[in-house]
C-alpha cells in the first residue's frame, strides 16, 4: 500500500518545515496505532522531525 500527501502553496519556509513535521509524525502515529505500538507523543516528535527537515530540506 502507498499514501502520498501532496500539500501545495505553503507561503514560506518555516510554515514548510512545520506542516512536514507534522504529517510525518500523524502518519507516524497512525502507523504505531495500526500496528499495536504505543506512538511518541505528537510534540515531542514534531519538534524533532521540525530539527530534521530543517537540515535537510533546502533554504
Amino acid at each position: 500500500m502507498l499514501l502520498t500527501v501532496i500539500r501545495r502553496r505553503l507561503p514560506d519556509r518555516s510554515i514548510l518545515l512545520r506542516v512536514s513535521a507534522g504529517w510525518h509524525m500523524h502518519l507516524d502515529i497512525l502507523v504505531a496505532r495500526a500496528t499495536s505500538n504505543e506512538p511518541t507523543p505528537f510534540w515531542d516528535g514534531s519538534s524533532r522531525l521540525q530539527k530534521e527537515y530543517d537540515q535537510r530540506l533546502p533554504a
